[in-house]
This record gives C-alpha cells, sequence and structure tokens, in this order.
C-alpha cells in the first residue's frame, strides 16, 4: 500500500475505506450469493469423486431433501453425508450455523449461542431409558418408582448435556 497516495486521498476528501481500497489496490469484498457459490456449476462440486457425491445425496435423499442447486458444505456437516449440510444459498447456510447454536466469520459472520441456549432440549427417550434401566439394574420397582427414576434419570442427562460433561 502507498501510504503517501493513501495520505493524499484523506487529504482531498475520500472516505478512509475509498482511499484504502484505491491505495491497496484491492476492490471491495463482494458478499454475495455469487461469491459463495463461486466455483460450483452444475453439479460438479463430486466430479472427481463421484461416489462419494452419490453416497452424500443418498442420505439427503433418505432424508428427504433434494439436492437440486445446492452444494455441499462439510463444514456444516456433523458427520460425512450430513443432510443439513447441503444448502442453497448463504441465507440457508446461515440457517443452518444458526439452528446449530456454531459461530462463523466469513462469508458469513455469527457469533456463537451460550451454551444453556444451545442445549435447552431434552434428551432423546431411548436414552433416558436405557439410562435409567442401567441404574435399576436387577431391582424390581414399582410403576411409580420407575416414572420417577425415569424423571431423575432425564433430569440427571439434561444436566450432563447442559454443562457438556
Amino acid at each position: 500500500m502507498s501510504l503517501s497516495f493513501y495520505e493524499e486521498m484523506i487529504s482531498s476528501g475520500v472516505s478512509p475505506k475509498l482511499a484504502d481500497m484505491l491505495a491497496s489496490r484491492t476492490p471491495p469484498g463482494a458478499s454475495t450469493d455469487r461469491e459463495f457459490l463461486h466455483g460450483h456449476c452444475n453439479g460438479n462440486q463430486f466430479e472427481g469423486a463421484p461416489n462419494m457425491g452419490d453416497y452424500y445425496q443418498s442420505y439427503a435423499k433418505k432424508a428427504g431433501i433434494s439436492t437440486k442447486g445446492k452444494i455441499y458444505l462439510s463444514s456444516l456437516a456433523h458427520f460425512p453425508g450430513d443432510p443439513k449440510a447441503w444448502v442453497s444459498d448463504r441465507a440457508h447456510a446461515a440457517k443452518v450455523i444458526d439452528e446449530n447454536g456454531w459461530g462463523a466469520e466469513g462469508a458469513i459472520s455469527r457469533k456463537v449461542k451460550k451454551v444453556s441456549e444451545r442445549f435447552n432440549k431434552d434428551v432423546a427417550d431411548d436414552i433416558v431409558i436405557e439410562n435409567a434401566e442401567k441404574r435399576m439394574g436387577s431391582q424390581v420397582l414399582s410403576k411409580k418408582e420407575k416414572v420417577d427414576l425415569i424423571h431423575k434419570t432425564r433430569s440427571s442427562l439434561k444436566k450432563v448435556v447442559k454443562n457438556g460433561r
């Protein structure tokens, strides 16, 4: 960057951002879907690895998600082939980031949600029941005791998820 050119531009009334752009000879960064999807056209994403593309598409198809006009972003996936990682544009990718409570910086900027906001969800019933059965062991319990045990197990599992332990 030419500092003298920058200073000359500022002294002539040009805004600092424009002066910086002109002095460093860098165009403004655009943040449209065109730039976000740059390099992805006509389904070329898996051109070098068609089997992987078919594998990832099969997950999406099973989940009822169409991949037409979408790209797969592995950075949004919880696991290889995660159907939610197929996005159509920046807004769709931002929605996935928000739903996961993740943060992002770059083409999409999002702040990380607090842990309490991200994990304020119930634990799946099958996990609760499995853990309650382990706690019960070989004991014979009444129906009320079983229900109480399930509620206590759900509560303790929710605390574990919330605290990340």
